[in-house]
């Protein structure tokens, strides 16, 4: 049965925290030997708020929710903490101008129970590209240290994203860590997406995640 792509619903919150602790470090030694994929933040409060914002789309099979991502949309992004440490990211400052007046998103979360990492994959490719239709360039953040997570750099690097700063955040489960900050511009995915690579690959995601419901349903 193949999966499909949907709006996150509040009764996905269940799903979405069960699968976060199979991804979270629960304390700083098993955080300093991590390797591969780990997801930080984001309490039940918090992943409530972004359903109810339509910030969240999940990837189900026969019911069963196997991955999600979070995308932030302008409006929810410019009322989070990392919009406001925005001027000590290190950002080129004629960026930062030309980011302040555009529609920016931020591409916050991505994660699937083990074994679903194709369903993640085609699921941030759908999300990515709705939000790409209604917004100027697209932010997302990568932990650096103390600790490398490189899960989601090779999809970043696929669809444009680009190295542009880093930020220092703080999380209960691990206390200080630096991210890097990644842009891409809208225009970038359009034109990554209209090689003949990327319409195979939205050819692919289409057919093998069975429908796609937008996020405005």
């Amino acid at each position: 049965m193949r999966p499909i792509v949907r709006p996150a619903e509040a009764g996905d919150v269940e799903a979405l925290m069960a699968i976060r602790a199979l991804l979270t470090p629960r304390w700083r030694e098993s955080f300093a030997g991590a390797a591969g994929g780990f997801l930080l933040g984001s309490t039940v409060d918090a992943y409530h708020a972004h359903v109810a914002n339509g910030c969240v789309m999940v990837s189900e099979v026969a019911g069963a929710v196997n991955a999600y991502s979070v995308v932030l949309p302008d409006a929810v992004l410019r009322t989070t903490e990392v919009y406001a440490k925005r001027h000590d990211a290190g950002l080129a400052p004629g960026l930062l101008e030309r980011l302040e007046g555009a529609k920016v998103a931020y591409f916050d979360q991505l994660a699937a129970r083990p074994g679903h990492g194709a369903a993640a994959t085609r699921l941030a490719f759908l999300h990515l590209i709705e939000t790409c239709a209604v917004h100027d360039a697209v932010l997302a953040t990568t932990v650096i240290e103390p600790v490398v997570n490189r899960a989601a750099v090779p999809l970043l690097e696929a669809v444009g994203f680009r190295p542009v700063g880093s930020i220092e955040e703080q999380y209960p489960e691990v206390g200080a860590v630096t991210s890097r900050v990644y842009l891409v511009e809208t225009c970038s995915v359009v034109a990554a997406v209209a090689t003949a690579r990327g319409e195979r690959f939205k050819l692919r995601a289409a057919r093998s995640s069975g429908p796609v419901v937008p996020s405005s349903a």
